[in-house]
């Protein structure tokens, strides 16, 4: 039903706004995090769901975001502490920071996710995707996926 659920949103072409919505209230199979992003500045959500509904969102505007610029999320709630044996979280923000928004493209974010311990013996792949679709170019959106040989 997820999965299904996910297609179907996004071939839908609903609005952003729409596709969060969604995201927030529809009945699920199981927990899980969704992340969204539009093709809009400022239009990018971590909607973390029990299956009735969602527990929590972020938005990547939201004055409690860390991260200011962007978002990041692994197999923990935001608002917990990462355990110690599993802190790709603030790694991962460490190097996102370190990369700096003038800096980001999808080559340079494919770089961030390659470094340990963000990817580790654990990483079955990274997918990278950007929704910044043109009707002048309708291929300047970026959808690559990477399975990692662990």
């Amino acid at each position: 039903i997820s999965g299904y659920f996910l297609r179907n949103m996004l071939i839908s072409g609903v609005s952003y706004t729409e596709a969060l919505e969604l995201a927030q209230t529809t009945h699920l199979i199981t927990p899980s995090y969704l992340i969204l992003a539009g093709p809009h500045a400022h239009e990018a959500a971590i909607v973390t769901r029990e299956r009735d509904s969602a527990v929590d969102t972020l938005s990547i505007t939201d004055a409690q975001n860390p991260y200011k610029w962007f978002l990041v999320q692994t197999n923990y709630d935001h608002w917990e502490p990462a355990p110690p044996s599993d802190d790709r979280r603030d790694a991962t923000a460490a190097n996102m920071r370190a990369l700096g928004p003038g800096r980001m493209d999808p080559r340079s974010l494919f770089s961030v996710m390659s470094i340990w311990p963000t990817q580790n013996s654990d990483t079955t792949y990274t997918t990278i995707m950007a929704s910044s679709f043109s009707a002048r170019d309708p291929l300047s959106g970026v959808y690559f996926s990477y399975t990692r040989n662990n």
